[in-house]
This record gives structure tokens, C-alpha cells and sequence, in this order.
């Protein structure tokens, strides 16, 4: 077996790299002026490598900043999962946990398991789109009790494991809950967690009694000013955070740690294999792009015209729309705030910003890192082939590849190796890579399954989270996956 990076190994780049480009990217960011005033940060790996705030030349506004606050709406939803995430590592939960007994929901279909913490933060829960708070906008003012009360007369709009059904309601549950079980308020739990931990010292959730800090931009809906400090209360895990592109730049330089253990640094407050399931796709279907996925909580696409997957996320609340739209196999990031609601075009400016700094960063990294360190020599078992026969894929795709290594690790413990890919008539679209490791945790009945763990020194995952590729009764014959992404059987050809 041999390398397959498919990207460069990053390195520390030169501060002005992006100096050259100033002018073009103000000139992308610039078209986009049917908004009061834009904010947009690019990140690589650890720093802040650009910053342009501009107000479009309307004295009326301010002039942001990289200090500059804004709301960030649905944004918030990347800390719920991470918060989740932090907890697991933390001991106190496992994503594979049933939850609906301590969310007081029954279960559905009482004959199947319940929702997990997994499928909340995954929009994989089934749950309905919005909270039933029936308040103020901007403002969940009922008690959990009542929350759980109306959600029991609601019921769901899709199976649990099914394709993603987005739902702010999974997410105030997923948070409400994960406090309840610390003792703790959401808000603080965060602060305590995430927020102190990062060094977010211009992050948080707006409170009652507490005075909107002087810099915070205003917002707008349909061109007149909103109240943007608002409490939402229940809601909040959804979409109550505030920020700015300075505290932002640390969470996601956090998501492109993937290799820093738990506890060695501050500010790692989620260990290294659960980064890369932080970012991994949770879930992957086929569409136009041609590949599409869901994360905790990202939303990824698999852009034909390039060689990498994007993971965004975006939100948007009264008066204001934020972005975060990433490529993790480059380290890079583009972070977007304006001061308008639902303003979808924020996407398209950062894919535009990531076509213009990613020929740069890329040239730059094939010029300057070391070649890829090899993996070990596996042993060959198999090439698989499948088509589905559960899931309902569209006719674009036509089968999937997987091939199959074997070793013995230095416990004496069986290890696999994997490289999957989905063949559609577009061509080919890389899947997952990594390790199969042996795990009991997620075996039913325990000797029969596998999970697929990332690991860099296999090829970089691509897709394919660790949740979907369970594979069952290896053999030297058939290698059955039972798998949500695919719902496919594969059978050796060779």
C-alpha cells in the first residue's frame, strides 16, 4: 500500500503571502455591497492571515473591525456540537447514547432505539425544524417543561438515521441537555467549556441586565434597525452566540488541530481523533456537487471543478448572516459577517474568496513541504465492489469501489486499512481512508464489526465520519458493509 495524500502537508507560510492578493480579494468582497458592512477574516492553520471590514462607503455605519461584534445565528450550532464533543471526551456522555429518556420523549417506534446525542447534533434525529417556543422573535421564553410537552405533540418528520432533517430543536435539546447533566446552565457551561478555554474573551450569549458592549455592529432586516441583543433562552444552543472574526479565528484553527492531544496546550479542549470526527461528514449522499454531506453540524460539498471538499456553516438571525466556509485539507478558512438577515449570497463570497486564495496557498505548500511519509506495508485482502440496495440513491451513481489492507498491530490486534471511493457518471469521488480498528464499543453482537478510524498516516479522510462505515463478517471471501452512508453490500471481485 502507498501514500495518497490528497493534499500537501501545510507548513508555516510567509506572513505577506497573501499581500499580492489584497487588492483582488477587497475587489470580490466589494461586489457584494447590497449589505450594510461586511467583515471577513481568512485563516490558515493558526492565524489570522487577512482581515477587510468595510462599510461600502456609507458613513452611516461603522467601519468593522476584526474586534467588531456581531450575531452569528445558526453559526452557534458548530459550539453546541463541539460543547457535546468536549463533554464526551470529558467522560460524561457517549454520542451513541440514547437521550430520549432524559429529554422526557418517548420513544417513536417503541420497538427501535431512540434518538442519540449522535443524531441531535447531526440533524439526524427526526426531530421538527423549529422549537416550539411560540414567543417574541429572537426570544424562547417557555420553560424546558413546556418545550418537551409541546414537542410530544409534534410527531416526527423523519426516521432517526434517515437523510438529515435540519432542526434547531435537535440542537436546544442536545445543549439544554448536556448542561443538565453538568449542573449547569447552557450559557455558562459554554463560557466555562469553550469560550474561557479558547480565550473567546468577545464571545457570549446576550443576558438580560447586561449592557450591549459600545462596538457591537447594529443590525438590520429589510433595511430598518433590529434589537440585537436578544436572549433566546431555550433556543439559545441554536443560534444565540455572538463573536467576532478575532475570537472565531480561534475556534477554527482549533478544527485544524488534528494531530494535538488532549490537555497539551490550553486551549485543546477536545482530544486529536475527536477534531478530525468534529469535521468529518456524519453523513455523505450524492447530488449535484456531486457529493454532499452532513456534520456536526457542518454542511459539506464535494466541488467537481476543484480537487477538496468545503465544510460551511452558515447563519443568519434578525438583522444579522455569518459564515464560516473551510477546506481542511489546506488549513484554510474564510470567516464572514454582515449586518443583514438571511443574506444567502455570504456563501458565494467565501467560495469566491477560496478561488482566489487557494491556488495561492496550495502553490505555495507543494513548493515548501517535506514529501508524505508512507504508511506501512499492509498486506492486500480484497477489492470490493457494490451497488445499493436500501438506500435510495439517484441514478447518477452506478457503484462503489473499496479496497481492503490487513496487519497485524503491535498489540497483535487485526488492523485494516481502507480506501473507498463512489464511481458516478460524473467520475470518481474519494470516500473515505483510513484505519479499520476493532471496536467493542460499537459491536453488536461484539467480534463481528469494525469501525473506521482516520488516521494520518493513511490518506487524509476525505468524507465518510465514523459513524457510517461499520463493516461486518470479514473474510477472505465478502466484506459486508452495514453502513448508513451507503446501505450497500459490498462483494469481492479480486
Amino acid at each position: 500500500m502507498t501514500g495518497c495524500p490528497v493534499g500537501p502537508e501545510t507548513v508555516p507560510l510567509p506572513g505577506d503571502i497573501l499581500n499580492g492578493y489584497a487588492s483582488t480579494l477587497q475587489q470580490t468582497i466589494n461586489k457584494y455591497n447590497d449589505v450594510p458592512t461586511a467583515s471577513v477574516g481568512i485563516v490558515y492553520d493558526q492565524d489570522l492571515i487577512f482581515h477587510y471590514g468595510t462599510n461600502f462607503g456609507n458613513p452611516a455605519y461603522p467601519v468593522p473591525n476584526p474586534d467588531t461584534i456581531y450575531n452569528i445565528g445558526s453559526v452557534t450550532k458548530v459550539f453546541t456540537a463541539l460543547l457535546v464533543y468536549a463533554q464526551r471526551d470529558a467522560g460524561k456522555l457517549h454520542l451513541d447514547d440514547e437521550v430520549h429518556e432524559l429529554a422526557g420523549l418517548p420513544k417513536w417506534t417503541p420497538s427501535a432505539r431512540g434518538m442519540t446525542w449522535r443524531q441531535l447534533i447531526t440533524h439526524r434525529a427526526g426531530l421538527q425544524r423549529e422549537t416550539p417556543c411560540a414567543a417574541a422573535a429572537g426570544i424562547c421564553a417557555k420553560t424546558s417543561e413546556e418545550i418537551i410537552a409541546l414537542t410530544k405533540m409534534v410527531p416526527p418528520v423523519a426516521p432517526l438515521n434517515a437523510r438529515p432533517s435540519y432542526s434547531n430543536l435537535g440542537f436546544a435539546f442536545a445543549g439544554n441537555l448536556a448542561a443538565q447533566r453538568s449542573n449547569m446552565s447552557f450559557v455558562d457551561l459554554c463560557q466555562e467549556v469553550i469560550f474561557d478555554k479558547l480565550g473567546m474573551t468577545r464571545t457570549g450569549f446576550p443576558k438580560q441586565g447586561v449592557p450591549i458592549p459600545s462596538d457591537f455592529m447594529p443590525g438590520f432586516e429589510d433595511g430598518e434597525p433590529v434589537n440585537p441583543w436578544l436572549d433566546f433562552g431555550y433556543d439559545a444552543p441554536a443560534g444565540g452566540v455572538y463573536s467576532t472574526i478575532s475570537d472565531m479565528q480561534k475556534l477554527v484553527s482549533l478544527s485544524f488541530r488534528r494531530n494535538t492531544p488532549l490537555g497539551s496546550r490550553p486551549d485543546q479542549i477536545i482530544d486529536a481523533p475527536t477534531v478530525r470526527e468534529w469535521v468529518d461528514p456524519q453523513w455523505v449522499g450524492a447530488g449535484p456537487a456531486p457529493l454532499s454531506g452532513i456534520g456536526a453540524p457542518w454542511e459539506l460539498k464535494w466541488l467537481p471543478d476543484s480537487d477538496y471538499w468545503m465544510l460551511a456553516k452558515r447563519g443568519s438571525i434578525y438583522g444579522y448572516t455569518a459564515a464560516i466556509i473551510m477546506v481542511p485539507q489546506y488549513k484554510l478558512a474564510v470567516i464572514t459577517f454582515v449586518n443583514t438577515g438571511i443574506y444567502l449570497s455570504i456563501t458565494n463570497m467565501g467560495v469566491e474568496i477560496l478561488s482566489v486564495i487557494v491556488p495561492v496557498i496550495k502553490k505555495q505548500l507543494e513548493a515548501s513541504a517535506p514529501p508524505p511519509i508512507a504508511p506501512p506495508n499492509f498486506d492486500l485482502v480484497g477489492y470490493y465492489k457494490g451497488k445499493p440496495e436500501t438506500f435510495p440513491y439517484p441514478k447518477s451513481f452506478l457503484f462503489g469501489n473499496v479496497t481492503i489492507w490487513k496487519a497485524q498491530d503491535e498489540r497483535n490486534y487485526t488492523r485494516l486499512a481502507v480506501k473507498a471511493e463512489i464511481v458516478t457518471l460524473k467520475g470518481s469521488v474519494p470516500i473515505a481512508n483510513g484505519y479499520l480498528a476493532y471496536s467493542a464499543q460499537y459491536s453488536t453482537p461484539a467480534k463481528e464489526y469494525w469501525r473506521v478510524v482516520p488516521h494520518e498516516m493513511a490518506c487524509s479522510a476525505t468524507a465518510g465520519g465514523p459513524s457510517q462505515w461499520m463493516g461486518r463478517n470479514l473474510n477472505d471471501n465478502s466484506l459486508e458493509f452495514d453502513a448508513e452512508l451507503y446501505g450497500t453490500v459490498y462483494r469481492r471481485v479480486r
